[in-house]
């Protein structure tokens, strides 16, 4: 997740969205999307632990 908030800080505050194509974008939000569904995973399966 520490990469993509770099990428993210790079494009607001060194303007380095410029040389970016379509084809980033969608394997950001791949990526992004990955992290996200890994993470409710995780906090499903510890629930079940738990309980």
């Amino acid at each position: 997740m520490a990469k993509v908030t770099a990428i993210i800080i790079a494009f607001l505050f060194f303007n380095e969205g410029k040389e970016v194509n379509f084809s980033f974008y969608v394997g950001l939000l791949l990526i992004m999307t990955s992290v996200v569904r890994q993470s409710l995973i995780s906090i499903r399966s510890h629930k079940q632990v738990t309980a």
